[in-house]
């Protein structure tokens, strides 16, 4: 496992809670996905199914997207969307984003 080269503060002063929160915006969704992903696939509850956007291009290719929900409870709650491919109907991880 890698060790990151950022100091990350651990104290409770409104300084080091607002330097905590800016680093984990930056990083949050990818550790989810690397440290999590298996059992995000395993574990997470569909919440929603809706046809492809119209408007956005990197959905055109879908006739489904999926969208699941996990909470971890020591990093919080994660968002899975899962697109299906028209025709094949293959499943296919469009997006994975960390909800604070």
């Amino acid at each position: 496992m890698y060790k990151t080269s950022i100091e990350i503060p651990t104290g409770t002063t409104l300084e080091e809670i607002k330097m905590r929160k800016k680093i984990a915006n930056k990083y949050s969704s990818t550790f989810a996905l690397t440290h999590y992903f298996t059992e995000i696939l395993e574990l997470a509850k569909e919440i929603r199914r809706t046809p492809p956007k119209k408007d956005n291009e990197n959905q055109k290719r879908f006739s489904e997207i999926i969208v699941l929900e996990y909470e971890k409870e020591e990093f919080g709650k994660v968002k899975l969307t899962v697109g299906v491919l028209r025709g094949s109907k293959q499943h296919i991880q469009y997006c994975i984003t960390a909800i604070e």
